[in-house]
C-alpha cells in the first residue's frame, strides 16, 4: 500500500485519514477546535464532525513523503516463499542447462531476485567456488569456501554437507547482515542440489533456535 503524509506546522494533536484517487492520505491537524472528533476515510474527502475540510486553522505541508506504508513495518520473506523460489530455480536449470541456469540466477533484474530473495550458488563438487550471487556479483568466481558468519560459523562448508546429505536439501542457520538496516542478524537459508550444483536461498530468521521449516 502507498499512502501520502501530511505533518501540521503547528504540532500533532490530531489524525484524520482520507483518501485521493484510491491512496489513503493521513493528515496532522496542527490546531483542531475542542470538542470530540470523528475520524473517516472517504474518496470524498475528509468528514470531521468539528469543522468541514475548508482549510480553516489547519496548518498543512510542514512535510510531504510519498512511501509505501510497508517501510513503516519492514515486510519480510517467509522461508516457504524461499523454498518455493529454489524449486524455480531447479525446474529452469532441468529445463535450461547450467549455463542459462547461472546467467539467470546471477541477474538482478531476472526472475529469481524477488525483494530481499536472491540465489546463491555453488558447485556440488564441495569447491566453495561461487557460481552465482543474485545480489553481489562481485562473489561470482571466489573461493569461499572458509568464509565465516560473526560467530566464526563456516556457512558454505555447513551448505556443502546439506547439498551432499541422501536428500540433497536441507536448512542452514548463520549470523549475516541485513542489507536494509546493516544490523548482522539471525538468518536461515534453504539448501537444493541440482545436477552439478547446489542453491541456496536465504530469509532473516526472526525464530533462531526454533525447528527448521518443513521442507
Amino acid at each position: 500500500m502507498t499512502g501520502f503524509f501530511f505533518a501540521g506546522a503547528a504540532g500533532c494533536k490530531a489524525l484524520t485519514a482520507a483518501r485521493i484517487a484510491g491512496f489513503p492520505v493521513f493528515v496532522v491537524d496542527a490546531d483542531p477546535p475542542a470538542g470530540p472528533a470523528r475520524m473517516q476515510s472517504s474518496n470524498q474527502g475528509i468528514q470531521d464532525r468539528r469543522s468541514p475540510v475548508n482549510g480553516r486553522r489547519r496548518a498543512w505541508l510542514l512535510g510531504l513523503c510519498l512511501m509505501p506504508c510497508g517501510v513503516l513495518a519492514e515486510s519480510r520473506a517467509t522461508p516457504e516463499e524461499a523454498v518455493a523460489l529454489v524449486r524455480q530455480g531447479v525446474a529452469f536449470y532441468q529445463a535450461n542447462g547450467r549455463v542459462k541456469a547461472l546467467a539467470a540466477f546471477n541477474d538482478p533484474k531476472g526472475p529469481f531476485v524477488k525483494g530481499e530473495l536472491y540465489f546463491f550458488v555453488y558447485g556440488a563438487n564441495g569447491d566453495g567456488v561461487a557460481l552465482a550471487h543474485g545480489q553481489n556479483p562481485k562473489m561470482v568466481g571466489k573461493k569461499l569456501l572458509d568464509m565465516r558468519d560473526a560467530n566464526g560459523r563456516f556457512l558454505i562448508r555447513d551448505a556443502n554437507r546439506v547439498a551432499a546429505s541422501p536428500d540433497g536439501r536441507g536448512w542452514i542457520r548463520y549470523m549475516w547482515p541485513n542489507r536494509l538496516t546493516k544490523r548482522v542478524e539471525p538468518k536461515l537459508s534453504y539448501i537444493e542440489r541440482v545436477g552439478d550444483i547446489w542453491i541456496g536461498c536465504g530469509v532473516l530468521d526472526s525464530g533462531a533456535g526454533a525447528s527448521s521449516p518443513q521442507r
